[in-house]
């Protein structure tokens, strides 16, 4: 973590307000662990939205996780865990078979004890899911659906010392990865302001941009998102999450970098 605030503390200076596009060096896949690592440790160690870096760089066992799930007929998910006092994360090389358009909470449950008995986790900081090219829930564009961003900020609301650290989430899709993280921001802005039900956190953030919320799938049933009229700019309404909650959106081709999409950068 020493690493990390260093790279932090001597790009400081490029940072002019909340409002303003930033400009930080990329992180190589060490300080990336290192920074995870430190949030294992507890939610003290999240970042302000203004030191997130402009790129990150993922190592091929991430890489190797996103592929295994991204051209699934169905969701898979991989958890990002960690072991404490091992100073090294773990993601196990199966991922569990979600429905088409979702992972229910079970199967993440049964991932989770899984992997706290086969491979020794202490907890998780992340996780991985796919979404399947079929879902007209999503448009077009690779992004997160409200569900997954309405999962990561009710995660972050959790103050117990007993909860877990999950502080990120990624998804494969198509040809892209993408990723939000928690800020020192984003914990504020839910401790302070209660999220409320799902169902009523999609149907404002979807009204907001004219759209319908529908909670079912319209062709299998299964719970999931589905908007009237299809394919609205879902990316769109992540970036006006994030911005309302202070996270950090990324978005990468696959096998590449993730670069960061909100708050914009910079080209210099």
């Amino acid at each position: 973590m020493e690493y990390v605030a260093g790279v932090v503390d001597s790009v400081r200076k490029w940072f002019k307000g909340p409002d303003t596009p930033i400009t930080l060096p990329g992180w190589n896949y060490e300080t990336y662990r290192e920074y995870l690592l430190a949030i294992s440790r507890g939610r003290d160690y999240l970042l302000p939205i203004e030191d997130y870096p402009s790129q990150i760089e993922l190592s091929s066992v991430w890489h190797d996780s996103f592929n295994q799930i991204r051209d699934l007929p169905h969701e898979g998910w991989v958890l990002i865990g960690y072991q404490d006092g091992q100073r090294r994360l773990v993601m196990p090389r199966v991922a569990e078979k979600g429905l088409s358009h979702s992972v229910p909470s079970e199967v993440m449950s049964a991932g989770i004890n899984r992997a706290i008995l086969k491979a020794g986790i202490s907890d998780y900081v992340g996780d991985i899911h796919s979404h399947p090219r079929g879902l007209t829930r999503l448009g077009n564009d690779s992004a997160f659906s409200v569900g997954d961003i309405y999962g990561l900020l009710d995660s972050l609301s959790e103050q117990r010392p007993s909860d877990p650290r999950r502080s990120g989430i990624f998804v494969a899709e198509g040809n892209e990865n993408i990723a939000a993280f928690g800020t020192r921001g984003s914990l504020e802005r839910v401790r302070n302001s209660p999220l409320g039900s799902y169902e009523d956190f999609a149907t404002k953030w979807y009204s907001r941009y004219q759209w319908t919320f529908i909670s079912t799938s319209p062709t299998t049933g299964e719970i999931a998102e589905a908007t009237t009229p299809h394919s609205p700019k879902i990316w769109t309404i992540n970036k006006g999450i994030a911005h309302h909650y202070q996270l950090s959106l990324y978005k990468g081709l696959a096998n590449g970098f993730l670069l960061r999409d909100h708050p914009a950068r910079i080209i210099m």
